[in-house]
């Protein structure tokens, strides 16, 4: 390396980092603070690669959310979460069981949930406007673009774990052709838990899908055509997980999407649709 290029890519990488920086701020909710509003957008998208680093960037954003908030009290669900945590504390100390049955599982079990009565209300800045829903919801379909390419490697180029980074933090444990055998599984190594989370983006990702359709004349084709391949690559990855249940979830998440006006003719397109899943599913 010459003297003069150490300069040369520190300007280049603090270019990026500034271009990075202002797309982050873009679309930021007034209740939001810089700082929480960039963690959130890149813990969504981490989410499903790193459940560590997602988690600790998510964890600032919740704090960052919970500061300089109006009293929690004001929104009736979260009375309602206040209270059924009261009871599950409750449950919790006067649970008796067999006498092999460990008491502090309760306790574990309850760390499980409470914090998530507590995200319920600290993430609410970050999603409190259309646009910011917009983002987040794209930054979770990103966020799934590892899980089609890890999925999609493993069964047809037989891809194999575990893949690690940063010292063992970040671990992709996988199975070569899957986990059942013959099932994608991908980053997540378990073919049920990765079919949950297609079944769970799909939604956001069929909405980007009706979006740029509408509006490729003014945006053009690229943007469509990137949708669509994801759409196919994530329609194949849930067909591949053989997850039934996700099957279906796909399916009734169309006429939700596309709305009512659609109905008439889409509803009994898709009972049609899955009458072959239903006929698989009772013997």
């Amino acid at each position: 390396m010459r003297a003069g290029d150490a300069p040369g890519q520190a300007q280049q990488a603090g270019q990026l980092t500034s271009r990075l920086a202002d797309h982050l701020d873009g679309d930021r909710p007034d209740q939001a603070s810089p700082l929480g509003w960039r963690c959130f957008q890149l813990g969504v998208l981490m989410l499903a690669s790193s459940a560590l680093i997602a988690g600790l960037l998510l964890l600032v954003a919740l704090i960052q959310g919970s500061r300089r908030r109006v009293s929690p009290w004001r929104d009736p669900v979260n009375r309602v979460l206040a209270l059924t945590a009261v009871l599950m504390l409750v449950g919790a100390a006067f649970t008796r069981g067999f006498a092999t049955y460990n008491p502090v599982l309760n306790w574990l079990g309850l760390a499980n949930w409470l914090p998530f009565f507590w995200a319920f209300w600290g993430f609410q800045p970050y999603l409190c406007t259309a646009v910011a829903r917009r983002r987040v919801a794209l930054a979770l379909v990103a966020g799934t673009v590892p899980v089609l390419i890890t999925g999609l490697g493993q069964v047809y180029l037989g891809w194999s774990g575990p893949w690690q980074i940063l010292g063992g933090a970040v671990v992709w444990w996988m199975a070569p052709g899957g986990n059942p055998p013959g099932r994608l599984s991908g980053l997540f190594d378990y073919a049920n838990i990765t079919a949950a989370w297609l079944a769970l983006s799909w939604p956001l990702l069929l909405a980007a899908l009706l979006e740029t359709a509408r509006r490729h004349r003014r945006d053009g084709w690229f943007p469509l055509l990137t949708t669509l391949i994801l759409a196919i690559g994530q329609l194949a990855g849930v067909y591949l997980t053989d997850s039934r249940n996700a099957w279906g979830a796909l399916v009734l998440a169309v006429p939700l999407v596309v709305g009512p006006g659609s109905w008439a003719w889409l509803l009994p397109l898709l009972a049609l649709g899955l009458l072959p899943v239903l006929l698989a599913t009772l013997p």
